[in-house]
């Protein structure tokens, strides 16, 4: 092949079938060299041990690769792939000559991208998904409040709940406690003695007794509710903390 060769391949915005496309879409460019075969004796190498040996295949004297290639035509193919995007959305498909109204957003899936009425986009950021550990250290039992969530203690934890403050509560199942890790990481008990029973309405929650609660659940004023499950009721506890 001679170096430094281009080729304009132009695409006319349309699928197989002649229909305009909308949004941006994936394209596969393969690039194929093929050469004629030439053949010779492939070159040896040597084993650790000193020993000569003849290497299996030879294609400009190169060893064991595996080249595609053509023996019929007594062609070696090497070939890349590139994966690209192509296209733009275009208004033209709302069928007002092109222009867009400032309330209609259109969403391209592939580009990510949310093209707004009023001519305007917004794009998703790429987001690298992570799992972390949040609270507990991997070993049942109760410890930690007070500290860091990350040194503390859990015991069967079933279910969480995340309040608008950033705020983590935890249902400690086990431990027949509520948990709350707060924006900074720390680790409270908001809820239940440890002693799994049934005890505490219209009081502090920190001196009421859950039975192994599981689901939790966030009202829109702040209220937490608990299905308690071996003491067979659902518990609320107010912004107040009773």
């Amino acid at each position: 092949a001679l170096p430094n060769q281009t080729f304009t391949y132009q695409w006319d915005g349309r699928d197989i079938y002649g229909r305009q496309v909308q949004g941006k879409r994936a394209a596969n460019i393969r690039l194929r060299y093929v050469y004629d075969g030439a053949y010779m004796q492939p070159n040896s190498a040597s084993t650790s041990t000193g020993a000569s040996i003849v290497m299996n295949s030879a294609f400009g004297r190169t060893s064991d690769a595996v080249i595609e290639g053509s023996r019929t035509r007594q062609q070696i193919w090497l070939a890349r792939t590139f994966r690209i995007t192509l296209g733009a959305w275009l208004a033209v498909g709302q069928g007002l000559g092109g222009w867009s109204l400032d309330a209609h957003h259109v969403y391209d899936v592939n580009g990510k991208t949310l093209y707004q009425g009023d001519g305007s986009r917004r794009s998703v950021e790429a987001v690298d998904y992570v799992v972390t550990t949040v609270a507990g250290v991997g070993l049942e039992g109760f410890a930690g409040d007070g500290e860091s969530a990350l040194r503390a203690r859990l015991n069967a934890p079933n279910d969480v709940a995340i309040a608008t403050d950033g705020a983590i509560y935890v249902s400690d199942t086990l431990n027949c406690r509520i948990r709350r890790v707060d924006a900074a990481g720390i680790i409270t008990t908001m809820a239940g003695t440890g002693a799994c029973a049934y005890g505490g309405d219209g009081g502090l929650a920190v001196a009421a007794q859950l039975n192994k609660q599981q689901a939790i659940a966030l009202a829109p004023d702040g209220a937490l509710y608990i299905a308690d499950l071996l003491n067979h009721r659902i518990r609320r506890i107010g912004p107040d903390g009773i």
